[in-house]
């Protein structure tokens, strides 16, 4: 797949500059900067053609293509017009605004350290780019997986494109309840800390709503570290939430009582075509840990989140009150909880407590005797202190693999149902999410599924799954 996917690509360059060599190109555009873009982008592929610069306004002032000038428009009503051309303006965005690595170790882009590799990597720095890497993909055909942080996942090998969206950073609008647009430049993002939004942010009153529409690329660790000097409330449990907003607001991640759901106003989606479709709050569907995006191939590109404009020394005493909270979480390469906090056991039928079939993982755990439990390679283990952390997985060395993921999860899932079959099916369910293929060609998924159950005996299951040789 890999082979196919770089000859491909390497196919669509060649038409590219191939169209461009020799010909005068004039750039159909009003806006100046958007005009020097399109021209820089030629450029990078061309060197000695000759530019030639018309600014038009309105479509019948277009003179068509003459004279062995190629005339390139931003609007799809002039593209139109260029016939067997249409495509060139995009393919130049998709190669101009998107990086391209074969073969790469994916344990580098998640936060456990743990990935097989990836046949080729894209990583769009712009909405336009990403645009033109799905098309690229359906044009052929190809599979893609979407990641961002890898904040949440265990990574085997991934055929087909791994797309990163991490590159879709910034805020592309901000504004509050009266008008929700004030700033609305999303080909152009602001940085958080930058002057002008600064400026807007000091102008609104206290307890204004504001809505703040942020690439999904955009960090949540960072924002919330830059909330409190920007008087920004709401976004303060995201201090202990490493991830992206796009990320967090799919999987609806959060931290005791608050959770993405609770400012979320909508969420803007391409699918595979490049189509736009928006997402309310209502639309996503959101229970814990859970949206309605959740599996589905739409990206997700932006996020609108509604906060309110706040005293900056309270939203300050309240993020130290979580860093507080979080100061004992094992400092070494991990997921986080690897387990559902709140499952349920459908076997139960009292009342009380658990006994309404709700049972949380950080207070059956810890009951079980798995803490300091390891793999079956020792690089994998779950620590040992304190009981809060127990349904995490760490990394000390940065050597484990998917294998050692699908291993120890397997005989903790077992040794909880052992432990509480009195009381009923306790049966945890994985809140890291599995992505990818093992070494055999099986999904992770499905070779978790194997080994929780049986299906696979577990010493038979390195073997089986392709990793005995690796």
């Amino acid at each position: 797949m890999e082979n196919k996917i770089a000859e491909a690509l390497k196919g669509e360059k060649e038409i590219l500059v191939n169209s461009l060599k020799g010909k005068k190109v004039a750039v159909i555009e009003d806006d100046e900067v958007q005009r020097d873009i399109y021209l820089q982008m030629i450029k990078q592929f061309i060197g000695d053609s000759k530019f030639s610069l018309e600014s038009l306004t309105g479509y019948a002032k277009y003179p068509g293509r003459q004279n062995g000038t190629l005339y390139l428009g931003t609007s799809v009503g002039v593209w139109g017009l260029l016939d067997r051309w249409d495509q060139v303006p995009t393919q130049m965005i998709l190669f101009n605004d998107t990086k391209f690595t074969p073969s790469v170790d994916l344990s580098k882009y998640s936060t456990i350290a743990i990935g097989g590799i990836g046949k080729m990597l894209a990583e769009p720095q712009t909405k336009g780019g990403l645009e033109e890497v799905l098309r690229f993909c359906a044009r052929h055909d190809f599979d893609y997986t979407i990641v961002g942080n890898g904040s949440n996942t265990i990574f085997g090998d991934l055929e087909g494109m791994t797309i990163r969206t991490n590159g879709l950073d910034g805020i592309y609008s901000i504004g509050n309840s009266t008008n929700p647009q004030e700033i609305n430049q999303p080909e152009k993002p602001l940085e958080l800390g930058s002057d002008q939004v600064r400026s807007f942010l000091e102008n609104q009153e206290p307890e204004t709503e504001l809505l703040i529409e942020f690439g999904a690329g955009h960090k949540t660790m960072p924002l919330a570290r830059q909330a409190p000097n920007l008087g920004i409330a709401g976004v303060e449990f995201l201090i202990g939430i490493p991830g992206t907003i796009g990320g967090a607001s799919v999987m609806n991640a959060g931290t005791g009582a608050w959770e993405m759901k609770g400012i979320v106003e909508y969420v803007k989606t391409l699918d595979h075509n490049g189509k736009v479709k928006i997402y309310s709050n209502d639309d996503l569907d959101y229970d814990h840990r859970y949206s309605i995006l959740q599996g589905g191939s739409e990206v997700v590109y932006a996020v609108g989140i509604r906060v309110m404009k706040g005293d900056p020394e309270k939203i300050q005493q309240r993020t130290d009150s979580l860093k507080v909270k979080r100061e004992d979480q094992p400092n070494h390469p991990s997921v986080g909880s690897v387990w559902v906090r709140r499952g349920v056991n459908p076997e139960s039928d009292s009342e009380s407590d658990r006994g309404s079939g709700v049972f949380y993982t950080d207070e059956i755990l810890p009951e079980t005797g798995i803490a300091g439990w390891k793999s079956q390679s020792g690089n994998l283990c779950v620590p040992r202190t304190p009981d809060s952390r127990i349904g995490w997985l760490i990394n000390p060395d940065r050597l484990a693999t998917s294998y050692d993921v699908l291993e120890l999860a397997s005989r903790i899932n077992r040794r909880v149902l052992e432990h509480y079959k009195a009381v009923g099916n306790i049966d945890l369910k994985l809140e890291v999410k599995l992505v990818g293929n093992t070494p055999s060609g099986h999904s992770l998924n499905d070779a978790f599924k194997q080994m929780k159950s049986g299906e696979v005996r577990l010493e038979d299951a390195k073997k089986h799954f392709g990793y005995e040789s690796n």
